[in-house]
């Protein structure tokens, strides 16, 4: 929260002055929005996402004067005031005339990585707005009925299946590969993308048992009907790996030294693959080099028959 007492903003990516500003979340879950509630005699009028105004209600010119001196404007450095002029460049708010002179009771805010559903409430009136991107020119003005599709689309990211390679967020990235009959690939996600729960073609592969624990990426290794896959799960700067192998429908957890050997039999397949691979190709180069070298000694066969026709056609004509 920055800003004047009786003019603050709440900055959406930034810890909130405990002071100024109640923040709660019912489970201390990333499931269920957080709430943002400005403290008596604090007045909030504008919703600022990395200190640029998504939602902002125009505060009158006799207000603007009366900024109180606090710890933030005291100790304001030249930095402040580059991230200020900064703000100014980017994308204006969406104001609200209408709203003048009332202030902002209470910021819901829902999201998942880049996809944010936010909710303001100003005098009993709702205002809401939603983005898929990490801008604040990325938010936009909705109607209730749109906000409440587009909650339900990031309550659904919590989840993921990892059997699918098409993804359709920001937040996933997908690479894979395809060598003989193996194909693999791997899912990487950010780190702001909060997937509790992994399923494998809508089987359920893996849940968090604690909230803090996280989908992070995976590998999946195909043989076939086998699958062996390497779940990575994020808990805060750690990494843990969880394996697993089967077919579709039957998969099993398994522990690291079963995976080595799994892998180990699925590189030797690899290698075997490749062996045989190579003997093919090497057999079908010597084969066509064989056949340029026939189809030359016959066209020189050919011509030198030719040659020599035309030669005993010469002698009888004299």
């Amino acid at each position: 929260v920055h800003g004047a007492p009786n003019a603050m903003s709440l900055n959406l990516l930034m810890p909130v002055n405990t002071h100024r500003i109640l923040k709660t979340s019912e489970f201390d879950s990333a499931h269920t929005p957080v709430h943002y509630k400005p403290l008596f005699p604090f007045k909030l009028v504008s919703v600022s996402w990395s200190e640029s105004p998504i939602f902002e209600i125009p505060v009158p010119e006799e207000e603007q004067g009366k900024e109180e001196k606090t710890e933030e404007t005291e100790t304001k450095s030249e930095e402040d005031g580059e991230e200020a002029e900064g703000a100014d460049e980017a994308a204006p708010a969406i104001l609200h005339a209408d709203l003048q002179n009332k202030f902002i009771d209470e910021v819901v805010v829902f999201r998942n990585c880049f996809d944010t559903a936010v909710s303001v409430n100003v005098d009993g009136k709702q205002i809401y707005f939603t983005a898929t991107g990490n801008e604040a020119e990325d938010f936009e003005e909705v109607e209730a009925d749109e906000y409440e599709k587009f909650m339900n689309k990031i309550a659904k990211t919590f989840t993921i299946d990892i059997s699918e390679t098409d993804l359709k967020s920001e937040c996933l990235v997908a690479e894979d590969d395809k060598v003989y009959d193996l194909s693999w690939y791997s899912i990487h996600a950010a780190p702001c993308y909060l997937a509790d729960k992994v399923l494998f073609k809508g089987n359920p592969l893996w849940e968090a048992t604690d909230k803090k624990e996280h989908f992070a990426g995976c590998s999946v290794i195909n043989d076939g009907d086998d699958r062996l896959i390497a779940l990575s799960i994020r808990n805060g700067p750690e990494n843990r790996q969880i394996y697993f192998y089967g077919v579709d429908g039957a998969l099993r957890e398994i522990d690291n030294d079963e995976m080595v050997t799994h892998y180990e039999a699925f590189k030797e397949k690899e290698q075997a693959e490749r062996e045989r691979y190579e003997a093919e190709e090497k057999a079908r180069l010597e084969a066509e080099k064989d056949a340029e070298k026939e189809e030359e000694e016959n066209k020189e066969g050919a011509e030198e028959d030719e040659e020599e026709e035309k030669e005993v056609a010469k002698r009888r004509k004299f």
